[in-house]
């Protein structure tokens, strides 16, 4: 799950709901009748390249607040955009997260959730709500290193040794 939070990183980039090279401080978001929702550990102070490499949750969690322009206090209700996971979804697509890759094979969406409930949308920022195939992440992965050039995969079908194709 935590492989999306670069793509959750560009949903933030795209909105203005996180700058480059922002600090925020790691803690855990606790919303009414859940439990805390955190990092595996609290990671003190962190800018958005340093969340990533610690897969910072609560850092993901305040971009998605901040995208759905909540105002989160602790152990309240959290209300967000209607619109907050559309747009988290939208961008996942761009990559190739949650949507068929147009593979030569028959594929699979991987699973969409139905529900646009405040505690799920931050769930979805850091991989934890809808699902993905590998081909999915291995597309998504390629599109970032391919510079956001989304390319359809394509199996390879042989390959040539002394001119003979195998």
């Amino acid at each position: 799950g935590s492989a999306v939070k670069g793509a959750s990183n560009i949903v933030g980039y795209e909105t203005g709901a996180l700058k480059i090279g922002e600090k925020r401080s790691d803690y855990c978001i606790k919303l009414k009748n859940l439990e805390a929702k955190c990092s595996y550990k609290n990671l003190g102070v962190l800018d958005d390249l340093t969340a990533l490499k610690y897969s910072s949750n609560s850092y993901q969690y305040q971009t998605a607040i901040k995208l759905g322009e909540g105002n989160y206090k602790y152990n309240k209700n959290l209300k967000l955009k209607d619109n907050t996971l559309e747009i988290y979804r939208k961008i996942f697509n761009e990559f190739g997260l949650g949507v068929k890759t147009e593979i030569d094979l028959l594929e699979s969406s991987g699973f969409v959730g139905n529900q646009n409930k405040p505690e799920l949308i931050l769930d979805f920022s850091v991989g934890q709500y809808d699902t993905y195939t590998p081909i999915q992440f291995n597309q998504y992965i390629n599109t970032i290193a391919n510079g956001g050039n989304r390319l359809k995969p394509q199996l390879l079908k042989g390959y040539y040794i002394n001119n003979n194709f195998i």
